[in-house]
C-alpha cells in the first residue's frame, strides 16, 4: 500500500509491502524499494526474517515524490538472488493500488471567493488577475470543474471541504475586497490542509479575518496579530533576503482596507505596509511539513502608476513566480534576477581619477543552472564586463 493515496510533488510517501514464506524453514533475505526500474534502491533493508510455512512480515519505508508524472515503485525480495527458490519470478512486488504506478503532480487550486458579479456580488474581479499571472508564467491550474477554472464560491457562502483541498499540491484562496469572505468553516478545512495534507496555502484578501473570531488559520500561517484597516499607499518594499521579495519595490494603488500582521516566531514579513515602523502586510511561514503565504490586501493593489516601480501584470508576475518557487513548485528554466539592492559601490562619492570598485550580485531563482554576463555602464558606455556561473537558488558576485 502507498499512504497517502494522493500523491504531489515533493510528499513524503510511505509505501508498505507484505513479505511471505512459503517455505519450509525461516528465512532471512534482503529487500529494496526500486523506482522505474533502476539499479540503485530508494530504500535498503539488508535484513529481513521472515518465519517458514507461510509466515510473513511487513516491509516499510518512505519515498519523496521530487520527480513529475508516472513513476513505478516496487519492493524487490532477494534482488541479487543469493536464496535459491523454485520461483524467482515472484520476488517483486508492484505497490500503488495493482500497476505499480504512481502518478506524482503538482496542482494548483484557485479558488475565487471575491464576491464579484460571478460570485453573486457586486465587487470587483481580483481573481482573474491570478489566473492570468498563472496563465501568463506557463502554469496550469485547476479546479473540480477542470483545467485553468477556478471554483467559485458564492457570497457569503462556505468554500471547498477538505475533501476537495486535499487534493491539490497548491491552494491560492482569493478573498479581494470581499470583507467576510473566510468562513469559520473555511478556517476549519484550511487548518486541515496544511496540517494534515502537507499544503502550500496562498491567502490574498482585504481584511481576510473579519468573519471569523476566536481561534482560527491565522497560526498555522505565523500571523501572533492582524490590525485592521491600515492604509498602505505609494511603494510596497520588499524585505531584504527575503527568499519572496527581496528587492522588490512595487507601486501600489491606495488601499485602506489592507491589514498589517505581526509575525509569530519562525515567520517572516515579507511586504512592508510600513518600512520605517517594521509593519508588514504580508507574512510568510514554513511549517516544515506545510508553507503558508498571506497578504493582507487584494491583489488590484499591486496596480499602481508610480514611474520607475514595478506595477501591474510585471509586478504580479514576478511575485506569482517568486511564491510559487518558493512553495517548490517544480519548474524548467533559468530565472535570474538583480534588484537595485544588489548593487555595491566601494565609493558613493568618486572622484575624477579615482579606482573604485563594481559589484553586483545576481540571483539564480530558477531550477538550471545560468552563465551569465553582466556588463557595468556609464550611461550607454560599457566600463567592464564580467561572466559568472549562478547555480539553482544560489548567487554570484560579479565585479
Amino acid at each position: 500500500t502507498v499512504t497517502p493515496s494522493y500523491v504531489f510533488f515533493n510528499q513524503v510517501v510511505r509505501v508498505d509491502a507484505e513479505i511471505r514464506n512459503n517455505g519450509e524453514n525461516n528465512l532471512t533475505a534482503q529487500a529494496g524499494l526500486f523506482l522505474d526500474g533502476r539499479n540503485e534502491p530508494e530504500a535498503w533493508i539488508p535484513t529481513v526474517n521472515v518465519p517458514g510455512k507461510g509466515g510473513s512480515v511487513t516491509v516499510t519505508a518512505n519515498w519523496t515524490a521530487r520527480q513529475l508524472g508516472v513513476h513505478v515503485l516496487k519492493w524487490i525480495v532477494d534482488p541479487n538472488n543469493l536464496i535459491a527458490e523454485t520461483n524467482e519470478g515472484n520476488n517483486e512486488i508492484p505497490d500503488y493500488v495493482s500497476s505499480g504506478e504512481v502518478f506524482v503532480e503538482f496542482r494548483i487550486l484557485v479558488v475565487d471567493d471575491d464576491g464579484s458579479p460571478n460570485n453573486g456580488g457586486l465587487l470587483a474581479d481580483d481573481t482573474h488577475l491570478i489566473t492570468d499571472s498563472l496563465t501568463r508564467l506557463g502554469y496550469t491550474y485547476e479546479s473540480p470543474n477542470g483545467v485553468n477554472t477556478t471554483l467559485v464560491v458564492g457570497v457569503n457562502g462556505n468554500g471547498p471541504s477538505i475533501d476537495t483541498l486535499m487534493q491539490y499540491s497548491s491552494v491560492i484562496w482569493m478573498t479581494g475586497a470581499n470583507a467576510s469572505g473566510l468562513t469559520a468553516n473555511d478556517s476549519y478545512s484550511l487548518e486541515q490542509y496544511v496540517n494534515n495534507y502537507q499544503g502550500l496555502l496562498w491567502l490574498c484578501g482585504n481584511d481576510l479575518w473579519s468573519g471569523i473570531s476566536g481561534a482560527n488559520i491565522t497560526s498555522d500561517m505565523g500571523i501572533s496579530a492582524v490590525t485592521a484597516n491600515q492604509n498602505l499607499a505609494g511603494t510596497l518594499r520588499g524585505k531584504d533576503n527575503s527568499p519572496i521579495s527581496h528587492g522588490m519595490n512595487i507601486s501600489v494603488q491606495a488601499n485602506p482596507a489592507a491589514d498589517t500582521m505581526t509575525a509569530l516566531a519562525g515567520a517572516e514579513g515579507v511586504f512592508y505596509q510600513n518600512y520605517a515602523a517594521s509593519r508588514y502586510c504580508a507574512v510568510s511561514y514554513d511549517g516544515g511539513s506545510y508553507k503558508g503565504f498571506t497578504m493582507a490586501f487584494n491583489m488590484s493593489t499591486l496596480y499602481g502608476t508610480g514611474a520607475g516601480y514595478l506595477s501591474g501584470d510585471n509586478a504580479l508576475d514576478e511575485l506569482a513566480y517568486m511564491v510559487l518557487h518558493w512553495m517548490d513548485k517544480p519548474d524548467q528554466r533559468s530565472e535570474v534576477r538583480i534588484t537595485e539592492r544588489d548593487y555595491y559601490v566601494s565609493d558613493l562619492h568618486p572622484q575624477i581619477g579615482g579606482a573604485y570598485i563594481l559589484r553586483a550580485t545576481v540571483h539564480n531563482v530558477g531550477a538550471e543552472d545560468a552563465n551569465v554576463l553582466v556588463r557595468f555602464m556609464d550611461g550607454t558606455t560599457q566600463i567592464g564586463a564580467d561572466s559568472i556561473s549562478v547555480s539553482p537558488d544560489g548567487q554570484t558576485s560579479a565585479e
